[in-house]
């Protein structure tokens, strides 16, 4: 379907992102499996008698009991199931490579490498329930769920928007995946030049100037506003998350997740915002007073470029059911 917003991509191309896709799904369930066996076991003898020991990664021991027919089947089922995880992960792994080494070369992958790598450190650290992708680089997803492909100028960008759904809180877990360097420390794990700003603390920016933000809804009484945290994780050298109206009733829209490929072929899941939520955001922001008319007209254009996405490609995410966006808001955008 012609349109002057986006071109559809090849049907050769699709089948090459449909086979990645699977491929990448197996290797995040292989390395999930994986994932369950960490620590190890060993055996320890204790006076007379020898004990199973649960050893976790931060060194912590639990005796499993003493050795007998029931401790030695949970060893060898341990030892047995963590190497068939271990084998499947390194087997997956080079197929996805196989797979990322033929998008490359098709050229069927044009996401930043930078936004892909950001995305799988969050998803390691296990914080991708936690942060959606909002702004302009939401628009990957969009097109890749399409099959289409947006015009260049409607993409480009040189930052990310990291919007922190502080509703949820995160466990004990959550806190050892993501370490004491918080989320600059995740950041670095993907560009190791990453850096706070020191004059905006809610940005980061590396050695070749693409900067990530880091922003959390702004609460409308002053009361429960001030009593959320600014961070993550508690410390003076992390970000401190940007104040923003008008993103609670984007939290509170479907959330939105696809596969993205990057101009190197390597793979992400991106969770971002529903694309009818982002369509009705940016029209309200370009019609908002005191607007740059540069980024207004910018916000139009990638609003109406969504809007004819969603209804061309996307028709089971009618425009009528965005039920947490306001109402006032729906009626403006209906009328264009």
């Amino acid at each position: 379907m012609k349109s002057k917003y986006f071109q559809n991509v090849k049907d050769s191309h699709l089948r090459h992102i449909i086979d990645s896709q699977q491929t990448f799904d197996s290797l995040l369930d292989a390395e999930r499996a994986l994932h369950s066996y960490k620590g190890s076991m060993l055996w320890r003898d204790v006076g007379p008698y020898t004990y199973l020991i649960k050893r976790d990664t931060k060194g912590g021991q639990t005796s499993l009991g003493k050795k007998n027919e029931e401790t030695l089947a949970i060893y060898e089922a341990f030892q047995r199931n963590k190497a068939e995880a271990k084998a499947s992960v390194n087997d997956l792994t080079q197929a996805l490579n196989e797979r990322q080494r033929i998008n490359k070369a098709l050229g069927i992958g044009r996401a930043p490498q930078i936004l892909v790598d950001v995305l799988n450190r969050i998803r390691e650290a296990r914080l991708d329930d936690h942060i959606l992708i909002v702004g302009t680089n939401a628009m990957y997803a969009y097109e890749a769920q399409a099959g289409v492909r947006f015009d260049d100028s409607t993409l480009a960008t040189t930052d990310v928007d990291l919007l922190w759904d502080s509703r949820k809180r995160l466990s004990v877990w959550h806190a050892e995946d993501i370490g004491e360097d918080g989320l600059l420390g995740i950041l670095k794990k993907a560009d190791k030049s990453f850096a706070l700003m020191e004059d905006q603390r809610y940005t980061a920016r590396n050695a070749s100037g693409y900067m990530v933000d880091l922003i959390k809804r702004k609460r409308q009484w002053l009361e429960l506003d001030e009593a959320e945290e600014q961070q993550i994780i508690k410390s003076d050298h992390d970000f401190r998350a940007a104040k923003i109206e008008g993103l609670t009733w984007l939290l509170s829209s479907p959330r939105f997740r696809e596969m993205i490929i990057s101009e190197k072929g390597e793979l992400a899941y991106m969770d971002t915002i529903d694309p009818r939520a982002f369509a009705i955001h940016k029209h309200w922001l370009a019609s908002r007073p005191g607007r740059d008319p540069r980024k207004a007209r910018r916000d139009k254009m990638q609003s109406l470029a969504v809007r004819s996405l969603v209804e061309h490609w996307l028709p089971h995410l009618p425009f009528s059911g965005m039920h947490a966006i306001p109402e006032s808001l729906r009626a403006a955008f209906a009328e264009g």
